[in-house]
C-alpha cells in the first residue's frame, strides 16, 4: 500500500548490501556492541554509505532495542540526530522508513511514548522544506502514509504542520516550493476532511489560483476537483469568484486559452465537472487559474 505514496529512493550501493547493515570498516570488530550503542557509533561516521544504512536499518534497530529494554528514549533521540545528517541521500533513507518505523511506535506505545507527535513529525515537518527536492519528496510521501493510516491525530497535524505548508505556499517562498505545496495540500484535504481544509487550506488555495507563476496555476486547476469534493462546489465557487477579474470579458479568455493549447488547459480546469458536477464553475476555475497567460505570438 505504501508503495503507492513512497517512491523509494534507491542507491546504487545496494547491490553491494551484506549483513549487520552492510557497514564498511571492520564491523566485525565491534560486534559486542548493543544495537544503540552501534547505531550511536556510526552517527558521525565519515562513511556516507554507512550512515545510509543506519537510516535503512532503523527499524531493526528500533525493534532490537525495545526487545533487549534499552533505553528507547536515547534511541529516539538517536534517530532525531540522524535526521540532521548533512547528506541527502541519508536523510531521504530516513524519511523512508518514517513510516515503518512510526507504526513499529504505535504498536509498542508502552515503550516509545508519544514518539510520533514529539519525535517523528517534527522530523517530516522539517524536511518539507529541505533545500533537496528528494528529500522534500519523500516527506511529502511520509506525511501521507502517516494521514492514511491514522498515524497521527489531526490536532498534531493543525499544530505542527500547516503553518509550514502555508508558508511553503506564500506568495514569497520559492517558486518550486509554492508548486509542491499546492500539490500537497490538495492530497491532504481527502485525508483532512471538510472543517480543517476549509479553515486552513482553501484560503490559500484559492489565492493561488491567480499565482504569477503559471505553473502553480495549472497545479491549481489539475488539483481543483479534489478540493471542491472536499469542501463543496459552492463553497470552492464562491471564495474563487472573489479572484474573479471582473474586466476580463468571456470572449477574451476564450481567445487567449485557444491561443496556448486551450485543450491540456481546460481538461485541467474539467476535473471540476467530475467532482462537482456543475459546468458554469468551470469558466470561474479558468478565468480565476489563467488570468495571467501572455499573449503568444501569430
Amino acid at each position: 500500500m505504501w508503495d503507492k505514496d513512497l517512491q523509494f529512493y534507491q542507491d546504487d550501493s545496494d547491490e553491494n548490501s551484506e549483513d549487520d547493515y552492510g557497514f564498511d570498516g571492520g564491523i566485525g570488530e565491534v560486534e559486542d556492541l548493543t544495537p544503540l550503542q552501534r547505531l550511536e557509533k556510526y552517527l558521525d561516521n565519515d562513511n556516507i554509505y554507512n550512515r545510509q544504512m543506519l537510516a535503512r536499518g532503523l527499524l531493526d534497530t528500533l525493534r532490537a532495542v525495545c526487545e533487549s529494554g534499552d533505553n528507547c528514549v536515547a534511541m529516539l533521540d538517536a534517530m532525531t540526530r540522524l535526521s540532521e545528517d548533512p547528506e541527502p541521500s541519508v536523510r531521504s533513507e530516513l524519511m523512508e522508513q518514517v513510516p515503518h518505523v512510526a507504526v513499529y511506535c504505535q504498536e509498542n506505545s508502552q515503550s516509545f511514548v508519544d514518539a510520533v507527535p514529539k519525535y517523528i513529525l517534527p522530523m517530516v515537518v522539517r524536511y518539507l522544506n529541505d533545500a533537496n527536492s528528494q528529500v522534500r519528496k519523500t516527506s511529502q510521501a511520509a506525511l501521507l502514509v502517516l494521514l492514511e493510516q491514522e498515524l497521527v491525530e489531526k490536532g498534531d497535524i493543525e499544530q505542527q504542520v500547516m503553518q509550514v505548508i502555508l508558508e511553503l505556499a506564500a506568495p514569497e517562498s520559492l517558486d518550486d516550493y509554492r508548486s509542491e505545496a499546492v500539490a500537497l495540500m490538495s492530497k491532504m484535504a481527502p485525508l483532512l476532511g471538510k472543517d480543517i481544509t476549509d479553515r486552513h487550506f482553501l484560503p490559500r488555495f484559492s489565492e493561488m489560483c491567480t499565482d504569477p507563476l503559471f505553473h502553480v496555476r495549472k497545479v491549481c486547476a489539475a488539483n481543483f476537483g479534489e478540493m471542491a469534493s472536499v469542501v463543496g462546489v459552492q463553497n470552492s465557487e464562491d471564495i474563487l469568484k472573489k479572484k474573479e477579474n471582473p474586466q476580463r470579458a468571456v470572449s477574451a479568455k476564450h481567445s487567449q486559452l485557444q491561443e496556448i493549447n486551450t485543450g491540456t488547459k481546460m481538461a485541467a480546469a474539467g476535473q471540476v465537472i467530475c467532482a462537482g458536477k456543475r459546468k458554469d464553475i468551470v469558466g470561474v476555475v479558468a478565468l480565476c487559474c489563467f488570468p495571467l497567460l501572455p499573449q503568444v505570438p501569430r
